[in-house]
């Protein structure tokens, strides 16, 4: 099955099992009051400097990703892949104990590109993340269980099947910068961008090419214990009901 087969499939699922109720009971959580009243993100807190991490991931850990998820895509076994809300149509969740073992290994080096001492980060959640053709990343704010969040870019094919690109028409990542607005972040396979994805604006445009795989890693702070004890909530066996 390739990957438009697996998106005509699963298109009504998506529309069906994905209800505002499931979502609601899903996200809104118990959230202190600092996570519901925003503080906005200086501008000099997003620069590229301060939020880009160039090669994140080697080539050998992208290929690996790529080939698994692909495998995944092709086969669907278990139907591991999950679709999104209703506000993401054509977008697909992946959750694998190898995408929690990344978590784990670049909790430290996440920690000390935020300036933060050891062990203050705990790695909350991982993800992988599917878009077809269409799919669309809404403006938004994280919840506040995603202090930290980190999105790394593994592969895109454009319509031709060209390969990868990095052209801002084909859903770079954007925020919105206080001082510039819109603001793309361009990413090659292995780059990932680092930002409070509670507290600042960002989203994806709609998505013009077959296929793109991103990773999604979220890190909260260790004394905010109200947000990692749900850690489990997001984790690969709770996704398989054990």
């Amino acid at each position: 099955m390739n990957s438009i087969e697996f998106l005509k499939k699963h298109r009504q699922d998506n529309n069906n099992n994905n209800s505002w109720g499931e979502w609601i009971k899903r996200w809104f959580m118990p959230l202190p009051l600092a996570d519901i009243f925003v503080v906005p993100v200086p501008a000099e807190d997003i620069t590229d400097e301060k939020i880009r991490m160039p090669g994140f991931l080697d080539t050998i850990v992208v290929d690996l990703v790529s080939t698994y998820v692909r495998h995944i895509i092709e086969t669907n076994r278990d139907d591991r892949l999950m679709p999104c809300t209703n506000f993401r149509p054509q977008s697909f969740n992946v959750y694998d104990p190898m995408f929690e073992t990344i978590l784990f290994m670049k909790t430290r080096e996440v920690t000390r590109f935020l300036g933060l001492e050891e062990g203050s980060l705990i790695p909350l959640a991982a993800l992988g993340r599917v878009y077809f053709k269409g799919a669309q990343l809404p403006l938004h704010r994280d919840l506040g269980v995603q202090e930290h969040s980190v999105s790394v870019h593994i592969e895109q094919v454009c319509a031709s099947g060209s390969g990868s690109s990095s052209s801002s028409s084909t859903n770079e990542l954007y925020i919105i910068d206080p001082e510039k607005g819109k603001r793309y972040i361009p990413m090659g396979p292995g780059d990932a961008v680092i930002i409070p994805g509670g507290r600042i604006e960002h989203g994806r445009d709609p998505f013009e090419g077959e296929l793109m795989i991103q990773l999604i890693f979220h890190y909260v702070s260790a004394n905010r214990q109200d947000l990692a004890k749900h850690r489990r909530e997001f984790t690969y066996a709770h996704m398989l009901g054990l």
